[in-house]
Parts: structure tokens; C-alpha cells; sequence
């Protein structure tokens, strides 16, 4: 089996990284070291990390950001194959063993897999296994499925491991991803020969910066994704930094427009999703722009050519609220606010 170094970034969650580590350390195929890099913080990580022993190697470096923080565990890492997962997160106990085995049936050089979402409190969520579903918009805007969506672009097939058995997708997910991010960094494996081609995270990027990254990989290397939720997904925990939503979308726009050039061509396919990914992607900051009451940047973020707009039934919606007076404009944010504040 081959030998695995799992990189964790984190700052400032002591009491939830001694969870994540429990978890990945009970793990059934053992790996063969956790690096933590700890990006600045001011709690007691160093020292719950000495207490685990000398398999938790542990590094300290100045507040830099996740990407940073990754980075550094790579050029650290010993291990054939690099894992990720933040220091919220957990791992189901065969997490590992599943995976690697996907690898090495299918040839690929990198892996993800399914995730369930749970509260702060460890307990699942509402639908909590499909995460994928509930994490990325290219689910929640288009009504398809996960397994639809990937068994459009890869190969489907079925993992033989008795009654752990797990669907498969493998294959070439360049094209998919312009349609949208479906990688979950803490179910992530990649052959760490892949960062010679690809290069590392990108540090300029504070958000969205797996999407930049997995993205380059996808160009390089074949993916298989393994259904069977093996991670759970932290959500809603005060340490939880909420994300810029108009930054985060910017970034994913410049991710995208990045990775047409990693390949010298691109089939009509792939730039017919790489068209559809843009439209979809400046909607989506539009919708971030009326948020914030910017109405101007939001005609501006629907806008093509000289005068016309990306015309769908939700950027219609948008421009048209655009239009509304300031007063107004407040007036139907305020009520979307108040709804949401009863649904939850």
C-alpha cells in the first residue's frame, strides 16, 4: 500500500483539530504521517499536537492563509501520495483504505470522494450525506445529481470491496470543471508527482483557492471520484470564518478564464462548458452585488459586448431589481433577510 502524509492547515481550533487528528490516526490503513502547519495561532495547537507523538510532526509559521499553509506541508511531506483535510473536519475510519484502493484499480493520480455535512456539534445535518449536493451551486442551480453530472464527463464503475463496495467516476474532469467546483479539499489525495506538473496552491488566492488549484491538477491528471461519503464536513462553527461571497465568486471567474489556457486546445465541448461557466459565474456575482445593494455592479457583472446582457430567467430577475429604486432596493433586501431568518 502505498505510503500516504496527510496535511492539515489550521489556526486557532485546538479542541477541534484533537478531533480531526483522532480521526484520521484511527484510520485503517494507518498513514504515514500528519503535518500540521499552523498558520499563526494563539491557542494551545502546539502543544495539543506533541501530545499525539512523533507521527503528528508539527509546524509553526506566521499567519499567511490556508494556501500558505498547504504549501508548506507539501515541500514537507515524505509520502508517495498527499492528503488533505482541514482541521475541522473528519474522517470515516476507512477512509484511506477506500481510497487508495480506487487509485490503484483505476490508474489515477488523484482522488476525492463523497462527504457528509455535520453541525458544529458533530451531528449530521439535514441531508447531511449529500453534501455534494448541499456544497456546491452547480447541484442546488441546475436540479441534476451528483452522479448525473459526473457520469456525463467520466467513466462510471464500481469499486469491488465486499460489502464496502463504492461507485466510481473516473476519467478526465477538465471539461466538468468549468461547470462548477465539486472538490472537497478534505476528501482529497493527490500523487504528489502531479505537483511537479501542476505547481503548488496559489498564495494570492484567499478563497476559492482549491477551485484555482484543482483545476490545474484536472488538466493534468485523471480523476476518480468515489461516491461513498467518507469525509464529514464541518459547517457553522463560530471559528468558521464567513466567506466574501463577491470575492469568492471574483476568484472562481479568474479560475476559470486561467484554466482555458492549460491546454493548448480545447475540444468544442470543453469550450462550450467553459462559456456556460462564465455566464453562470457572473449571474452568480450579480446576485452577490444586488446582495451587498451595488445595483450598478450588478448590471455591470451581466453585461456583455457593448449593451447586451446574459439574458435567463434569474439575471432578467436581477437586472430588474437593479432598476429599483435605492429606498426599494433596501426595503426587498430587508424582507429576503426576515424570510430567511423563519426558514431557518
Amino acid at each position: 500500500m502505498q505510503s500516504v502524509s496527510v496535511v492539515i492547515p489550521t489556526y486557532n481550533r485546538g479542541e477541534l483539530l484533537k478531533l480531526t487528528i483522532r480521526s484520521i490516526l484511527g484510520q485503517t490503513v494507518a498513514p504515514l504521517e500528519i503535518i500540521i502547519v499552523d498558520d499563526g495561532s494563539t491557542d494551545d495547537t502546539a502543544e495539543i499536537c506533541a501530545s499525539f507523538g512523533p507521527i503528528v510532526r508539527y509546524m509553526g509559521q506566521r499567519n499567511g492563509g490556508v494556501s500558505a499553509a498547504r504549501n508548506a506541508g507539501i515541500r514537507a511531506a515524505k509520502g508517495k501520495w498527499i492528503a488533505f483535510c482541514d482541521s475541522d473536519d473528519l474522517w470515516v475510519q476507512n477512509k484511506l483504505e477506500l481510497q487508495l484502493a480506487a487509485i490503484e484499480a483505476t490508474g489515477a493520480g488523484w482522488s476525492v470522494t463523497g462527504f457528509a455535512l455535520i453541525d458544529p456539534e458533530g451531528r449530521s445535518v439535514a441531508d447531511g450525506e449529500d453534501g455534494f449536493r448541499m456544497s456546491f451551486p452547480v447541484f442546488s442551480e441546475t436540479g441534476i445529481t451528483p452522479q448525473q453530472h459526473l457520469a456525463r464527463w467520466l467513466e462510471e464503475r464500481q469499486l469491488d470491496a465486499g460489502p464496502e463496495a463504492m461507485q466510481l467516476y473516473t476519467g478526465d474532469a477538465f471539461g466538468m470543471l468549468f461547470l462548477g467546483n465539486v472538490v472537497m479539499p478534505s476528501t482529497a489525495i493527490v500523487d504528489r508527482e502531479v505537483f511537479d506538473r501542476t505547481g503548488l496552491f496559489d498564495e494570492s488566492f484567499r478563497v476559492a483557492e482549491d477551485t484555482e488549484f484543482f483545476h490545474r491538477v484536472a488538466a493534468k491528471s485523471r480523476l476518480t471520484s468515489g461516491m461513498k461519503p467518507l469525509t464529514e464536513h464541518r459547517i457553522g462553527h463560530p471559528s468558521l470564518v464567513a466567506e466574501n461571497s463577491d470575492s469568492l465568486v471574483q476568484n472562481a471567474i479568474t479560475s476559470v478564464e486561467r484554466a482555458v489556457s492549460l491546454r493548448p486546445q480545447l475540444t468544442m465541448r470543453e469550450l462550450a462548458a467553459f462559456r456556460a461557466g462564465v455566464r453562470t459565474l457572473r449571474v452568480r456575482l450579480a446576485y452577490a452585488k444586488l446582495s451587498t445593494l451595488d445595483p450598478h455592479g450588478a448590471r455591470k457583472a451581466l453585461r456583455i459586448g457593448g449593451s447586451g446582457y446574459i439574458i435567463s430567467r434569474r439575471s432578467i430577475g436581477i437586472l430588474l431589481a437593479s432598476l429599483l429604486p435605492a429606498k426599494a432596493l433596501r426595503g426587498l433586501h430587508t424582507a429576503k433577510r426576515v424570510v430567511g431568518s423563519l426558514r431557518g
